[in-house]
């Protein structure tokens, strides 16, 4: 009963790749998603960066947490 969720099924969905990770210089495990300011921001989990994409999927920069690989995860926003 998947813990008493709701489940949807879709018939018919095409599916496309926005960005492969494989063609961006640097990112090779992204492990976190957020979309914000329609911008799409991937973290990675083995270079400990955070890539910044427009809804494109054109890269627009990036940034380096100087962190040892594997030290971040997912992704989440702070709302104040």
């Amino acid at each position: 009963n998947y813990d008493g969720t709701v489940q949807r099924m879709v018939n018919g969905a095409s599916l496309s790749t926005l960005i492969n990770g494989s063609n961006v210089p640097g990112m090779s495990k992204p492990s976190g998603l957020e979309i914000h300011d329609n911008m799409i921001f991937v973290s990675d989990n083995a270079s400990s960066r955070i890539f910044a994409f427009n809804r494109q999927g054109e890269l627009l920069d990036w940034v380096d947490l100087d962190r040892p690989s594997g030290s971040i995860m997912g992704m989440a926003r702070l709302q104040i």
